[in-house]
């Protein structure tokens, strides 16, 4: 699934707001869409992502259609290859264990 951005048709860009960077996490992707379709485009001086995470968002889970969690491949100093753990749902038993990318960085999503 492509990640795609709303881009005004201003000439300066303020800032990017993000939504759906845990695919699992559908309220911010919903609201996003539904405040884009509410107000005035052509007044806004601010970029928008409805989906960071196209694939996490499309199957309602945290990582992108490699694996990787998308909120673990960002190009930080204290970026780690170790796996990252988190419950599937509050008070799971079991952890999901997910992939941080084989590098900070490394994904499509993150460079994009």
């Amino acid at each position: 699934m492509p990640l795609e951005v709303w881009i005004p048709p201003k000439e300066k860009v303020d800032t990017l707001v993000m939504a759906g960077q845990h695919g699992d996490e559908a309220e911010g992707p919903a609201l996003m869409s539904h405040a884009l379709r509410s107000l005035d485009l052509a007044d806004l001086r601010c970029a928008a992502i409805i989906a960071a995470n196209p694939d996490g968002v499309r199957y309602a889970t945290r990582a992108n259609a490699r694996g990787v969690d998308q909120n673990r491949n960002g190009p930080a100093s204290n970026w780690s290859p170790e796996m990252v753990r988190y419950p599937e749902s509050p008070g799971a038993l079991n952890n999901l264990e997910l992939s941080p990318g084989t590098e900070a960085a490394s994904e499509p999503e993150t460079q994009a």
